[in-house]
């Protein structure tokens, strides 16, 4: 779940990383759909959280530098990418907690976000 699990509905951290994606130029997008992959790996927490909790943000960050050096990125996010991820949580926040809406299943968020890695990364 996102937004620290207070939404109605499951929601994943593909989904939010294909919808980030999708705000990014083309020179970013392997940012965009790579950005939380280490929160999808050890789970994520609600920010609150996460502030009081600087060893799992030293771990995070840590495997999130690993993830982007073996694809080839730099460390270095573009400001771009953490703008649209600001934007993106806005939205679910609108979205998925005040509307209730309902987020893409376990299985739409699975293929939308092979076929943005895809997009991306097929030519390594």
């Amino acid at each position: 779940m996102s937004l620290g699990g207070h939404t109605r509905t499951w929601h994943s951290v593909a989904e939010h990383s294909v919808r980030v994606c999708q705000l990014l130029e083309d020179k970013d997008k392997a940012y965009g759909i790579l950005h939380d992959a280490a929160e999808y790996i050890w789970g994520d927490l609600c920010s609150p959280l996460k502030r009081e909790l600087p060893s799992y943000r030293a771990a995070i960050s840590g495997l999130q530098a690993k993830i982007y050096s073996y694809y080839s990125l730099s460390v270095y996010v573009p400001e771009t990418v953490r703008a649209a991820d600001l934007k993106i949580k806005q939205w679910e926040y609108e979205n998925y907690v005040i509307k209730e809406g309902d987020a893409w299943s376990p299985e739409y968020s699975r293929l939308r976000f092979l076929d943005a890695f895809l997009a991306n990364f097929a030519t390594m």
